[in-house]
C-alpha cells in the first residue's frame, strides 16, 4: 500500500521551500494518516486529550468570555460560509476586528498571550480559506482570466488527479524515480483504491484506478485547464494545453509570485503532463469585478530551473530538489511510525523539540 499522501499545496512545506506553515504540524498528521487507532493508543499512553482543530478553537472562543466571544463567532460564521464572493477589504476589516477582540480578551484576562495568538491562527485560516473558495470561481469567468485571456477553462474541479512515486531502491536515482511516477485522474465523485491506470490529458473521462503499490502519492485539484496557440520547432502551429491555477491575494498581487506557488503549479504539470502552466493572481477591491494578474510558469525555466553556468548545465528543481525531500520526508513519517520511543517522544514534545527532531531526519527543514 502507499505509505504516505501529500496534498498539492502542501508539497513545498515539506520540501522546506515555503515561507509560512507548521512543518512539525504537517509531520505529525502525516504520521498518523490513516491510523486513527495508532494515534488513540498513543494518546492514551501519553494521557493526552485528542481534539481537532475545531474543537480547539471551539474552546479558545469559549474561553475569550461573554463581551467577546460573539464576535469571534460572527467570524467564524463569515469564514463558514463558501458560496458569497466576497471582496478583500471585507476580509481585512474582519482580521482587524478579530485582532481588537483578541487584545480585549489578553487585557480582561481571559486569554493568555499563546492561546490569543492560537486563536488569530486558526481564524485566519478559515477566513483566507474562505475567500480563496469563494472567489475562485469568478476568477475563471470570463470577467476575469477568461476575458482577460480570451481563452476558455475547462476541467475546473472536476477530477482528483495522483502521481504516484515507487519505493526507493538500495541505489537511488531520483531522476530515474520521478520518470517513473504514474499519473492517475478520478472523477471527483469517488476515489479507488486498487490497481493503476496511467491517464494523461488525451485519455477518456472514464474513472481511473489509483495505485496502492507505491511509496508516496500527491494529490489535488487543478482549478482548470485552457489552451494556448504556440509554434513548434517546425514552425507549425498548434494548441498547447496549459493548467490555470488561481490564487486569490489578501494584501495585493507577489511579483514575481512566490516561489511555493511554482512549485504548486509545477505539481499540477507533472500530474497533468503538460510543459505550461498559468498562475493567476486575483485581488478583489472596491470594483465589482477582480483584478488579475497571470504569470506563465513552464517546467526547466527560472525559478523551477536554476540558472546554468559556464561549467554546468542548468538544474531542475522537480528531480534535484523536490522529489529526493519528499522521498526524505517519507522515510522520516515511516521512521517514527515504526518506533514507538520516538513517536512518542514527538507527540509528546514543544513546538521546539519536535522542530528539532524533525531536522535530525530532514535537515532541509
Amino acid at each position: 500500500m502507499v505509505v504516505l499522501r501529500f496534498s498539492a499545496s502542501k508539497v513545498a512545506l515539506v520540501t522546506g521551500l515555503h515561507d509560512f506553515g507548521d512543518v512539525a504540524e504537517e509531520l505529525l498528521d502525516c504520521v498518523y494518516q490513516d491510523r486513527e487507532e495508532m494515534l488513540a493508543r498513543d494518546a492514551a499512553r501519553l494521557q493526552l486529550r485528542l481534539v481537532s482543530k475545531d474543537e480547539e478553537l471551539e474552546m479558545l472562543v469559549r474561553k475569550s468570555g461573554d463581551a467577546v466571544a460573539p464576535q469571534l463567532r460572527a467570524a467564524l460564521r463569515w469564514a463558514n460560509d463558501r458560496a458569497t464572493p466576497v471582496h478583500v477589504e471585507a476580509a481585512q476589516r474582519l482580521l482587524m476586528g478579530v485582532d481588537k477582540q483578541l487584545t480585549e480578551a489578553q487585557k480582561s484576562k481571559k486569554l493568555a498571550s499563546e492561546e490569543a495568538q492560537q486563536t488569530r491562527r486558526l481564524l485566519v485560516e478559515k477566513i483566507h480559506t474562505s475567500v480563496g473558495t469563494r472567489n475562485e470561481s469568478l476568477a475563471l469567468e470570463a470577467s476575469a482570466y477568461e476575458r482577460q485571456t480570451g481563452a476558455k477553462v475547462r476541467l475546473t474541479n472536476e477530477h482528483f488527479y495522483f502521481l504516484t512515486f515507487p519505493p526507493p531502491s538500495e541505489t537511488v536515482d531520483y531522476s530515474l524515480l520521478a520518470g517513473q511516477s504514474q499519473r492517475t485522474r478520478v472523477l471527483k465523485r469517488q476515489i479507488p483504491e486498487t490497481e493503476t491506470m496511467d491517464m494523461t490529458m488525451e485519455d477518456s473521462d472514464e474513472d481511473a484506478q489509483v495505485s496502492s503499490n507505491g511509496y508516496f502519492t500527491i494529490c489535488g485539484m487543478v482549478d482548470g485547464v485552457t489552451d494556448a496557440l504556440t509554434i513548434s520547432v517546425d514552425d507549425e502551429w498548434e494548441l498547447t494545453p496549459v493548467v490555470v491555477e488561481v490564487k486569490n491575494r489578501m494584501r495585493g498581487f507577489r511579483n514575481p509570485p512566490p516561489l511555493y506557488d511554482h512549485i504548486q503549479l509545477a505539481v499540477y504539470m507533472k500530474m497533468l503532463g503538460v510543459e505550461h502552466g498559468d498562475l493567476v493572481q486575483c485581488v478583489y477591491g472596491a470594483d465589482s469585478r477582480p483584478t488579475t494578474q497571470v504569470s506563465r510558469v513552464s517546467l526547466g525555466v527560472p525559478p523551477l530551473c536554476l540558472p546554468s553556468s559556464l561549467t554546468e548545465r542548468g538544474r531542475d528543481i522537480w528531480t534535484e530538489v523536490i522529489v529526493p525531500r519528499l522521498y526524505a520526508f517519507t522515510a522520516a513519517v515511516q521512521k517514527l511510525r515504526n518506533e514507538e520511543l520516538l513517536r512518542l517522544a514527538f507527540l509528546n514534545g514543544t513546538e521546539k523539540e519536535r522542530l528539532a527532531l524533525l531536522r535530525t531526519e530532514c535537515d532541509f527543514l
